[in-house]
């Protein structure tokens, strides 16, 4: 196989899971909201996209330029109200 087929189904197989864990918490209605650095990946957004229509149809997904921060302002979050609390 050529090497682009073998980091296509790699793609396809982390993305499958992450469909499999948003299933099994209630699936999806309209919209989705793709953040952290694994947004940023061309490859895994496409097929986020094509996982997402085959599953629940045409919908929104939103992601912000700036999603690799996400992670890390949910931690400093955590810390805030750890100190004030």
């Amino acid at each position: 196989e050529k090497r682009e087929d073998i980091l296509a189904g790699l793609h396809r197989a982390i993305m499958l899971r992450a469909i499999s864990i948003i299933s099994r918490s209630g699936g999806v209605t309209n919209e989705f909201t793709f953040t952290g650095g694994v947004a940023k990946n061309d490859a895994a957004v496409r097929e986020l996209h094509k996982l997402l229509k085959e599953n629940y149809g045409d919908m929104t997904v939103n992601i912000s330029p700036d999603s690799i921060y996400t992670g890390a302002l949910g931690g400093a979050n955590f810390a805030l109200r750890a100190v004030v609390h």
